[in-house]
């Protein structure tokens, strides 16, 4: 009994010391294998990281074929991967069963099968841990593929120019076009250059002829005939008129000049129109050589007609009233008639220019010893509701008078015309407007070259002071005139 005891005491110490020695092979071998297994992740990314740098520099010299490349470098980890898989699993030690002692039958065997199922299990856990860290590994080769498609956008971009490079070769052919059109302009002159043909008839003339013999003594009268506006709005001027009026007549009493000067107004209405202010034969050249101061003063009164007068100006007809009733008392027929007319507003006499005109120079034998004369508005006036006296310019204009600015400097404006007025009596005026300002002068019968001239203004021949045809003499100007329809 006591032998049995023994040998199962030694039974089992043998298998405990077996079972320990085992366990101590099996913890060396994990360690091992651990530490191998450190190695081998460690060399395994040192080799990864060198392949990494190996692949970006090529990847940089070389773009283009960056797919290629990437894919023999995915082929060749694999094979390393694979090889490294197979080499760490050549290396792991074969573990064997510790050899157990024979021994008879006994009653307790159990402890020797529970140990292998230990070993074995933990050995199936192993692989499992190995296989982490690979799938970690593969995902930056896929962010590394992002930079691939954003180098092709400047390649699209570039494409841009080309097309507007070819704008300019199109409007290069637009001059070819141009060029053309002097050829058929060019052409336009032959058609026009036959016009004149038509036009060589030209205006139908006449022939006039108009004779006058020197009288010195006739030729010096002058009848002047006053047509003031005595409106509302003629204060200012009546008074500027009579304070300027000297430097007027001046002229006239220092030559000699046989005058005589009536005064009316532009109120027409009842049996105002055309009536004389006063009497002429208070404002004569007798007169005034006799009494100046009397002569002056007289005229000063006689020309403030006062502004209570009809608001409606009509100085043409009271110029024509004027004639009327005083045709035979006032107007002299071998004189000068020069009419002034002096007015702030346009003239609304009835009758045209044309009409009045006639009867003015009516009263001459020779029409154009027949002046008419406008102080008026020449233009209107900023703020204030006067018109222009257009029908008064007419009238100068076709008798040859003087224009003047009812807003001008009266001592001027009457200085100027009383000059003008008086140079008539050193002049032979014509009836009508030679044409084209063409002209023969004859002097007894002897036709004048030089030593005179035609005044288109006053629309008179003149002659110098050197070649003043003499006392008696005889002078005769012939010219065209075109031939009114």
């Amino acid at each position: 009994m006591t032998i049995y005891r023994n040998q199962l005491v030694s039974i089992t110490l043998v298998i405990l010391t077996s079972m320990l020695l085992a366990s101590c092979n099996e913890s060396q071998f994990y360690e091992k294998e651990m530490l191998d297994g450190v190695g081998v992740d460690q060399e395994y990314k040192k080799q990864k990281k060198e392949k990494k740098e190996k692949k970006e520099k090529k990847e940089h010299d070389d773009n283009r074929n960056h797919d290629k490349h990437e894919d023999k470098e995915k082929d060749q980890d694999q094979d390393q991967d694979q090889d490294q898989d197979q080499a760490q699993e050549e290396q792991l030690p074969v573990i064997e069963p510790a050899p157990t002692p024979i021994v008879e039958p006994t009653p307790a065997p159990a402890p020797v099968v529970e140990t292998p199922e230990v070993i074995v299990r933990v050995r199936e856990e192993r692989p499992a841990l190995e296989e982490t860290p690979v799938v970690v590994e593969e995902i930056p080769e896929v962010i590394e593929e992002t930079p691939v498609v954003v180098e092709e956008i400047p390649e699209v971009i570039e494409e841009t120019p080309v097309v507007v490079e070819e704008i300019p070769e199109v409007v290069e052919e637009t001059p070819v076009v141009v060029e053309e059109i002097p050829e058929v302009v060019e052409e336009i002159p032959e058609v026009v250059e036959e016009t004149p043909v038509i036009e060589e008839q030209g205006p139908t003339l006449t022939s006039v002829v108009q004779e006058y013999v020197q009288n010195s003594a006739k030729k010096r009268q002058v009848d002047i005939v006053w047509v003031i506006d005595n409106s509302g709005s003629m204060g200012d001027e009546q008074d500027s008129l009579a304070h300027n009026f000297e430097r007027f007549i001046n002229q006239f009493l220092e030559r000699d000049v046989d005058f005589r000067m009536g005064i009316t107004t532009t109120d027409t209405r009842s049996n105002r129109s055309g009536k004389m202010v006063g009497h002429f034969r208070k404002l004569t050249s007798h007169e005034a050589a006799i009494k100046r101061d009397i002569f002056l003063n007289n005229f000063r009164k006689m020309i403030h007609v006062g502004t209570r007068g009809y608001w409606r100006e009509k100085g043409l007809l009271a110029l024509s009233s004027f004639i009327d009733n005083y045709r035979d008392s006032f107007f002299r027929p071998d004189a000068y008639t020069a009419i002034v007319m002096i007015s702030d507003e346009e003239d609304q006499s009835p009758k045209s220019v044309s009409h009045y005109l006639q009867k003015l120079q009516g009263v001459k034998a020779i029409a154009g010893k027949a002046k008419v004369y406008s102080i008026v508005n020449t233009a209107r006036s900023y703020g204030r509701q006067e018109q222009i006296g257009k029908r008064y310019m007419e009238l100068s204009k076709a008798t040859g008078g003087i224009i003047a600015n009812i807003k001008e400097d009266f001592y001027s404006v009457l200085r100027e015309m009383g000059t003008e007025i008086v140079n008539l009596l050193d002049s032979f005026p014509l009836d009508k407007t030679p044409y084209e300002n063409q002209l023969k002068v004859s002097v007894d019968g002897q036709i004048m070259t030089n030593g005179w001239y035609y005044d288109a203004v006053t629309k008179a021949v003149r002659f110098d002071q050197n070649s003043i045809p003499a006392e008696g003499s005889s002078v005769l100007i012939e010219y065209l005139v075109v031939e009114e329809e």
